[in-house]
């Protein structure tokens, strides 16, 4: 069992793309406490807006193991949880054969 979903979206030229990038995320039951935290980092914006990006999306069972105490404080100061939510937002679409054996740094998107 992985610890952590990849969602990646195009949102240009896909004939079948009907959802935003966060509309996705949003529907995916394993990904109610990132959906929360976007919501509260406001950062669902970006996801709907236009552009490419990829998300790395840790799912429920992740933030499970994330100290309670650490996750709160994130969540009361949403400087820190966009900057700590923005590491897992890149601003470009990466495929699996962007990423392995590669070495290459990746930036943030926000």
């Amino acid at each position: 069992m992985t610890t952590n979903a990849t969602v990646n979206a195009t949102k240009t030229a896909t004939a079948k793309a009907t959802q935003t990038l966060a509309q996705t995320i949003a529907n995916n039951t394993n990904l109610t406490n990132f959906t929360n935290l976007l919501k509260k980092a406001n950062l669902t914006n970006v996801l709907n807006g236009p552009g490419n990006y990829t998300v790395f999306a840790p799912n429920n069972a992740a933030f499970s193991k994330v100290d309670a105490s650490k996750l709160a404080g994130w969540q009361n100061n949403t400087t820190a949880l966009r900057t700590v939510l923005s590491y897992h937002i890149i601003p470009t679409k990466l495929l699996s054969s962007d990423l392995i054996g590669t070495g290459n740094q990746i930036g943030r998107a926000v």
